[in-house]
């Protein structure tokens, strides 16, 4: 059976794709491993638990707006 993507995914991958940001990059942000990342954003991952998943979500939201921030600031050290 397929299983359906997270909602938030969704979020988090158009926001990478925005800000030029990788999966890998991601992960080393999380200090989650690459694969584990694309589990989660590919809706492979099964978590032990909803605490489990919201933890992971948290973290990954996190990462992603560190990343996020240091785009922005290197952008504006280009422009």
């Amino acid at each position: 059976m397929h299983q359906l993507h997270e909602p938030w995914t969704a979020n988090v991958v158009g926001r990478m794709h925005r800000y030029g940001i990788s999966q890998a990059e991601l992960a080393s942000k999380c200090e989650y491993t690459p694969q584990y990342i694309n589990q989660i954003l590919n809706g492979k991952k099964k978590f032990s638990s909803d605490e489990a998943k919201m933890k992971a979500k948290r973290v990954i939201f996190s990462g992603l707006s560190e990343l996020e921030t240091e785009v922005r600031y290197e952008r504006r050290l280009i422009d």
